[in-house]
Formats: C-alpha cells, sequence, structure tokens
C-alpha cells in the first residue's frame, strides 16, 4: 500500500515536471518568433537603407561623369564632401560587402 502512494506521488511529481517543462518551452517558442519577425523587420530596414545608398551613389556617378561639378571650387568643394561621405557610408552597403565576400572566395 505504502509503494502504492510513493509511486502516485513520483507519477504526480513527474506530471509537474514535464508541465512546467512544456509551459517554459511554450514562452521560448513564444520569445523565438518575436525575435524573429524583428530580425525580418530589422533586415528589411538594412537592405532598404544599402539599395538607398547604391542608388544615391549611382545618381552622383551619373551627374558627375564629366567631371564638370568636382572641377568648379565652391561646387567642387560641397561634391567632393558628399562623395567623401558616401565612400565612407558605402562600407556599410550590404550590397557592396557580399560582392566583395564572393570575389575573396
Amino acid at each position: 500500500m505504502i509503494i502504492y502512494i510513493i509511486l502516485i506521488i513520483f507519477i504526480l511529481f513527474l506530471f509537474y515536471i514535464i508541465y512546467n517543462l512544456y509551459r517554459r518551452s511554450n514562452k521560448l517558442e513564444n520569445l523565438l518568433l518575436l525575435s524573429y519577425e524583428e530580425i525580418n523587420k530589422y533586415g528589411k530596414y538594412i537592405e532598404d537603407f544599402s539599395n538607398n545608398l547604391s542608388l544615391i551613389d549611382s545618381k552622383l556617378k551619373e551627374i558627375d561623369h564629366r567631371g564638370t561639378f568636382s572641377s568648379d571650387d565652391e561646387v567642387g568643394y560641397v561634391f567632393k564632401t558628399i562623395k567623401l561621405l558616401m565612400e565612407k557610408l558605402q562600407l556599410y552597403n550590404i550590397n557592396e560587402y557580399s560582392e566583395k565576400e564572393e570575389e575573396k572566395k
């Protein structure tokens, strides 16, 4: 009789452990889904930012394909500063970064 009581208590204890583990795994799964949504949102933002950088860079090159802006004194200074800023921003362009990584392989 005592063995049955101990066995029942042990089984109830195991059910309690299983229930707690199930509850925790559900919380972690929900947290993982929320994290995945955030990662997708920021990934989309980075991709859009990178595409805009590429577009701006191509427009700057298109504008000054003959070098007329960069040769002018006042406009040239501003244009060269903008080009310098664009070169610094291109370091964060994921399209350029992935192309450089592929070239290294």
